[in-house]
């Protein structure tokens, strides 16, 4: 993935939060964007446009009211299971198959088979090149979603999609990884030190995935080694912390200034992403 489709897929990974269609679909259209959709399934919103001859799909994150449901995406099941087939199975057979083969995330898993059903007609038999991605948990489903819409065009002969997380938790396991990097051209995590999503280093976890990682002082770094990652660590630890200690001198509850700096207004949110993509030259 080029720096040009990356930006443009982050601004597109911005104007999918906008609920009004109508008002979504004219901000792309001002950016060069052409054949605007909307599609909304299984309560994760995305939005499909192209801009010269690529195609662009990038899905929106968790909302306030589904906070409290996020639970559900971080029960694993066997790697077996990604290809959608039933994994019916013993616990120990399906233990065995998780120490050996992998895993991925269930509920992750379920929101990109919801997806491929809803995108699908969109993605799978269009020319040129495609980038899928999104931001939060929305880039958690649509990593696996690359996958699957990229097995489909390799059986067709076409161009494999590119891939982009932006502040995505881990979607599965290095095997995961292993096998989405088969049908996919490139994978791309952007990650900030400050944002509490990104302390769960995954895309370390995926060595061979193209990394961009901005630091507290804006800095950008591409593929940071561990001993730059972790030095940055600190910094981000305290910025958040130090937020959620202001916001219970201010009488909200713990629960409230937890969930408020994670998905309120903090460093988790794509604006504060597009701020720093913006700046990355071409």
């Amino acid at each position: 993935m080029n720096n040009t489709q990356l930006k443009l897929a982050s601004e597109l990974g911005l104007i999918v939060y906008d609920k009004d269609d109508a008002s979504a679909t004219q901000r792309a259209v001002e950016m060069g964007f052409e054949d605007v959709v909307h599609v909304g399934n299984g309560g994760t919103h995305a939005i499909v446009a192209r801009h010269g001859d690529t195609t662009y799909c990038m899905l929106r994150g968790t909302e306030w009211e589904d906070i409290l449901d996020v639970e559900r995406n971080f029960r694993i099941i066997p790697l077996p299971a990604y290809v959608g087939v039933p994994y019916q199975a013993s616990k120990w057979t399906k233990l065995k198959s998780i120490l050996t083969s992998g895993w991925i995330q269930a509920g992750f898993r379920s929101g990109a088979r919801q997806q491929l059903d809803a995108l699908g007609d969109l993605l799978r038999s269009e020319a040129g090149e495609i980038v899928i991605g999104g931001h939060s948990q929305g880039a958690a489903v649509a990593l696996i979603l690359a996958a699957y819409i990229g097995r489909e065009r390799k059986e067709l002969g076409l161009s494999l999609p590119h891939a982009l997380g932006v502040a995505t938790p881990p979607p599965g396991s290095l095997g995961f990884n292993r096998q989405a990097r088969k049908y996919t051209q490139s994978i791309c995590c952007v990650t900030n030190s400050s944002d509490p999503v990104c302390w769960v280093p995954f895309w370390f976890i995926y060595p061979k995935n193209d990394r961009i990682h901005f630091t507290t002082h804006g800095e950008v770094l591409r593929n940071p080694s561990w001993k730059a990652w972790l030095l940055d660590q600190p910094q981000g630890l305290w910025k958040f912390s130090t937020g959620v200690l202001f916001s219970l001198m201010c009488g909200k509850s713990v629960g409230a200034s937890l969930l408020g700096k994670l998905v309120g207004r903090t460093s988790h949110l794509m604006s504060t992403y597009l701020k720093h993509i913006r700046t990355i030259e071409d």
